[in-house]
């Protein structure tokens, strides 16, 4: 017990370095770290990684990240745990969800429209006012640092079908990309903005 409570000092110290690294903004340092794990995964202007903190039953955006200006755009504030790929993967045993085949909005809205509702319960409007509308989704759910419980999801995305290999994400989220980011939620958490605040920043 001693040796892994020394392990996660030790971790953190490294966090804390690379927080100053990458600045004192709160959504900077979080785009700063998703960008390199997209560039670990040679995401393009197709692809995006956003990261959602769970607390009262609801998730709230802390950082997000995309090549491309309108993938970076926030969304909703608070998005309810029951809903969509992310209230799917929180939901299930394995903590995953992998969809990498919707149907294409722009050929066929009425089939994408109808796959969120049926699959994940997100209402139609909310469909078509998503600045992003991904073919292939990945969601995975971190555990806090002490391995207790599951305390946020982490959402890899892309508007191209079969972009992902579930193994290497998997494999980063289980790896050290994963335990930063883990680290980065309980670190950053006494410096997160009110939800006021980040909805007057667009997220």
């Amino acid at each position: 017990m001693e040796r892994q409570v020394t392990t996660l000092e030790g971790e953190k110290t490294e966090m804390a370095k690379i927080i100053s690294g990458f600045g004192s903004d709160y959504f900077d340092i979080w785009a700063k770290r998703l960008q390199v794990l997209a560039e670990e995964l040679n995401f393009d202007a197709r692809d995006r990684i956003s990261v959602y903190r769970f607390d009262d039953d609801a998730f709230t955006m802390v950082g997000r990240f995309s090549v491309l200006p309108d993938l970076n755009k926030p969304g909703r504030s608070v998005y309810p745990a029951n809903e969509g790929v992310i209230g799917a993967a929180w939901k299930s045993g394995d903590g995953k969800c992998i969809v990498t085949d919707l149907p294409d909005p722009i050929t066929d809205m009425d089939g994408y429209l109808q796959h969120n509702l049926d699959h994940w319960q997100i209402p139609n409007e909310v469909v078509r006012n998503m600045n992003m509308k991904p073919r292939s989704v990945a969601a995975y759910s971190l555990m806090d640092p002490h391995k207790k419980s599951r305390n946020a999801i982490i959402v890899f995305e892309s508007t191209a079908v079969d972009r992902f290999s579930s193994t290497t994400l998997e494999r980063r989220v289980n790896g050290s990309s994963g335990k930063e980011i883990v680290h980065l939620l309980e670190i950053l958490r006494v410096r997160e903005p009110s939800l006021e605040y980040a909805r007057a920043m667009g997220f």
